[in-house]
């Protein structure tokens, strides 16, 4: 079975997701797990395969953080696809994920001597 038929069946047993998830769901495929990956045979993923996939992701300059959502999606299916009997070994062992570096949120405070005046 190939990987767009897989992703396919996969999706349809997603139930429950409210609209917003499967519209995020459905960009994500089409955008990019189904591009690099759709007529590649199910049986034929390993961490080669998926390491390849985010590094083609870094060269084309993806977001980390659509990096890090199209990785989840994609384990997500692989993981099915293991549990199910298709992989002996998972082909996400040893696969690094994409980084995603947290932005520190602080929060600014004004100063006393910031200029602020109150009046009555």
């Amino acid at each position: 079975m190939r990987f767009e038929d897989y992703a396919a069946e996969w999706k349809d047993g997603q139930r429950g997701l409210a609209a917003s998830s499967l519209r995020h769901l459905d960009s994500l495929l089409k955008h990019h797990l189904l591009p690099a990956l759709e007529s590649r045979r199910m049986d034929t993923f390993d961490h080669k395969v998926v390491d390849g996939f985010i590094r083609t992701m870094e060269r084309n300059g993806t977001g980390l953080a659509t990096q890090a959502n199209a990785f989840d999606k994609l384990k997500a299916i692989l993981l099915d696809a293991h549990r199910l009997g298709i992989y002996d070994e998972s082909p996400l062992e040893g696969v690094r994920p994409p980084a995603v570096r947290p932005t520190p949120r602080g929060y600014t405070f004004p100063s006393p001597t910031a200029g602020y005046s109150c009046s009555r």
